[in-house]
């Protein structure tokens, strides 16, 4: 389980029911609870090039609390690369 604080520039935890900065008409659906992280902040990390849960958090801090989002945050890497999670053999 990765517990760790986030870095700067990381935002705080927001409560439930604050708007999503990214679309602030829309309610935000939230892939992290602990730190508030909506889908759209989500998909804007992984636009950015996020590619691992472990950059994914460093950006947003998603999957750095309790860990439940850990496979909501890596299906859609999954989704973005069908080969994350993979380990490819390297032929000797």
């Amino acid at each position: 389980m990765l517990r760790r604080s986030p870095g700067p520039g990381v935002p705080k935890r927001r409560s439930a029911g604050t708007p999503d900065p990214i679309c602030p008409r829309e309610p935000a659906v939230y892939v992290c609870v602990c730190f508030a992280v909506s889908e759209s902040t989500l998909t804007q990390v992984i636009a950015a090039g996020a590619r691992t849960e472990e950059e994914v958090g460093d950006a947003c801090a998603a999957g750095t609390g309790c860990g439940g989002c850990l496979d909501r945050i890596c299906d859609r890497l999954r989704a973005a690369d069908p080969l994350h999670g993979l380990e490819l053999a390297i032929a000797s």
